[in-house]
């Protein structure tokens, strides 16, 4: 409560705190969210200034990442380069995390700076669970800066392969 109290100024701030960021309160979180915080706070010095849901992913939060999804969180959201939730929580391999995002409207096809997509990610780090996940969705067809399903097996198993991962 003292942390809370504390922090009470700036409501987004005391969410994205370097505490609650990498230990997150469930509660204390909800609270934050419930009297106003934004859901789009980044902290430039955490993955190249990554939102928190992007954050959350990426550390395997499921509650936090649900959370954040109930209270409107943009699961397009990107970083500095232009990595969204979802190729964060496919480049550490929490599948159920993927799985959330992807059901809550996040975009298979965008692609990040490097032009990589979730499912490059996926295969970049042998996460056959999520490749498996990922090719079996609906893909849109190309538009903007995003790929095909086709282009993006095809960079998926030339990255796999450069990665030693054989069994994708």
């Amino acid at each position: 409560s003292i942390w809370l109290s504390v922090s009470s100024d700036d409501l987004s701030a005391a969410l994205g705190s370097h505490r609650n960021t990498f230990n997150p309160d469930f509660r204390i979180s909800k609270l934050l969210l419930t009297s106003g915080a934004a859901t789009h706070f980044s902290n430039s010095g955490v993955l190249e200034g990554a939102p928190l849901l992007s954050v959350f992913a990426f550390n395997g939060f499921e509650d936090m990442v649900k959370l954040f999804i109930d209270f409107d969180a943009n699961v397009n959201c990107t970083n500095s380069e232009d990595m969204t939730p979802l190729m964060f929580a496919c480049k550490r391999g929490h599948c159920e995390i993927s799985r959330l995002l992807l059901l809550s409207g996040a975009c298979l096809e965008k692609t990040d700076r490097s032009d990589k997509c979730a499912l490059v990610y996926a295969a970049e780090f042998g996460n056959l669970d999520i490749i498996e996940l990922i090719a079996a969705c609906d893909w849109p067809a190309k538009r903007g800066n995003g790929t095909t399903l086709s282009e993006a097996l095809q960079q998926s198993a030339v990255i796999s392969a450069a990665k030693g991962n054989i069994e994708v």
